[in-house]
């Protein structure tokens, strides 16, 4: 793709969802981070929207590298008027991780760090009174 979209210099799609496409991007050369770009413009989505930045920004805040999140770095308005956001960039998700041994059982260790990595984040996440409501294979990076 390889474009500008708020300074930031866009590559791959790495997802869609329903709302948003993820793509890879960097800003000044930097290490390669995720943008996510809203594919709605609705009054409805952009309030749903507000409330995710507000989300976000207090988990920024209270975020550190024993919670297992992934951590938003940047959000801005794109030209549309929509949020956009910029995240960490993580490795493979869970989805892709399991369709790349063919959906083959994990050992007892790998489920083991897995769960006590989504358990971590889950609680970290009802401390701050914050529900999860997209738990999926797909958003566990």
């Amino acid at each position: 793709m390889s474009e500008f979209f708020g300074g930031y210099d866009i590559g791959r799609q790495l997802g869609k969802g329903a709302f948003a496409k993820v793509y890879s991007c960097t800003k000044n050369g930097s290490e390669k981070m995720a943008i996510k770009v809203a594919n709605y413009t609705s009054e409805r989505f952009q309030i749903q929207a507000m409330r995710e930045k507000k989300i976000l920004d207090l988990m920024r805040e209270k975020k550190n590298d024993e919670n297992y999140i992934i951590r938003c770095l940047d959000s801005f308005l794109d030209s549309r008027g929509c949020l956009t956001f910029v995240f960490e960039l993580g490795d493979l998700n869970l989805y892709d991780i399991m369709r790349s041994s063919g959906f083959k059982p994990f050992e007892y260790s790998e489920v083991k760090k897995i769960s006590f990595q989504i358990l971590t984040g889950l609680q970290f996440l009802s401390e701050h009174k914050i529900v999860h409501s997209d738990m999926k294979p797909e958003n566990l990076i």
